[in-house]
């Protein structure tokens, strides 16, 4: 547990850099597999860790608010009823993004948990 609320955000900040390589793939490699990412293309990784991380942060400000997360409740419920069809929904929400919204998203979204993005 921590007890210092920036302490949380920076090892966290420092978890993303690794993946922040993935914002100068070139577009037209955006959609295919990256070496060393069991088959997960740029966009793919891109979407999945964004869609979490946000879901993640969202249950953390929850938590830091009360001891229960209406949050983590609405996402067990989905994960309970739709499983990796939840992945599934976010691939096709991305894949039908323009690349420059991808890459937009990527900086930004995350932006409360991390701060800050130089991409």
């Amino acid at each position: 547990m921590y007890l210092n609320a920036l302490e949380f955000l920076e090892e966290e900040r420092e978890a993303w850099r690794p993946f922040e390589a993935l914002a100068s793939v070139p577009d037209e490699r955006m959609d295919q597999a990256v070496e060393g990412a069991h088959g997960w293309s740029a966009r793919a990784l891109i979407a999945h860790l964004v869609a979490w991380q946000n879901w993640a942060l969202d249950v953390a400000k929850d938590l830091a608010l009360s001891e229960t997360s209406p949050t983590i409740a609405r996402l067990d419920a989905l994960w309970e009823e739709r499983g990796d069809g939840l992945n599934d929904d976010i691939q096709a929400e991305w894949r039908a993004l323009p690349l420059s919204e991808v890459r937009e998203r990527f900086a930004t979204e995350p932006g409360d948990l991390r701060g800050y993005l130089t991409v």
